[in-house]
């Protein structure tokens, strides 16, 4: 995965594609459902979001199994599939994760790739006055309901961890799809903090001479906006 040294626009969202492709298909009907993976595409790229689908390798395969609640099902990918799956590819907005390699792994690595050449020095994140009304936060954010409990084990670091979680993960909501149908045309998105949900502390030189200051610690309260603090001097 060479996102440093990738040119092109710069990705802003990461697509958690077998994550979005499984949502709600827990039904007899139920697939690994590719229009769903459109539909999020589609939507990001109406709100000026540049996406990428993270796809683990089995599941650009003709054939594949699925493990269900009764068993195992088999699929195989239609013509529209491989359309949707051509079209991303060909414009540069797939990543096929290669075989035996967990896809997560990916995802989470790409949600953090500096992306030096493509963003050539600006960053992508998103101020709270932009003009085109892109939520505000951290770029690029990645799109999945993974709760990720097995990685929180995983890592040395848990406030880290925390912290990436808090900034990065959008999760998202929307009717399942029955084949290539939706009865809506929405996504309704919870997005990631824009401010750390953590005590916090900074020097402010704000009533000092050059070179001087006082600490001032940050906390966040449970009954206020979740973008108030509680501000104390020392």
């Amino acid at each position: 995965m060479q996102f440093s040294k990738r040119k092109g626009k710069p990705f802003t969202a990461i697509v958690d594609g077998a994550n979005v492709a499984y949502y709600l298909q827990n039904f007899d009907e139920g697939r690994f459902n590719f229009h769903q993976i459109k539909f999020m595409v589609d939507t990001l790229e109406s709100m000026n979001e540049t996406p990428l689908v993270i796809i683990p390798n089995k599941y650009v395969s003709k054939t594949f199994y699925l493990i269900r609640g009764n068993g195992v099902q088999k699929q195989n990918l239609s013509k529209d599939d491989f359309a949707i799956l051509g079209k991303l590819r060909d414009e540069g907005k797939l990543y096929i994760v290669r075989e035996n390699n967990l896809d997560d792994l990916y995802w989470m690595l790409a949600s953090i790739s500096e992306q030096a050449n493509s963003r050539q020095g600006v960053s992508l994140d998103i101020s709270v006055d932009d003009p085109s009304g892109r939520w505000p936060g951290t770029r690029p954010m990645l799109l999945s309901n993974d709760q990720m409990r097995d990685h929180k084990l995983e890592l040395l670091e848990p406030r880290l961890f925390r912290r990436w979680y808090a900034s990065h993960i959008v999760n998202y909501s929307f009717t399942g799809f029955v084949g290539d149908e939706c009865v809506d045309d929405e996504i309704m998105f919870s997005p990631a903090d824009f401010f750390s949900q953590e005590i916090q502390s900074n020097i402010s030189t704000f009533g000092f001479s050059e070179g001087t200051g006082t600490r001032v610690w940050h906390f966040p309260v449970s009954d206020w906006d979740e973008n108030e603090r509680f501000c104390l001097r020392i």
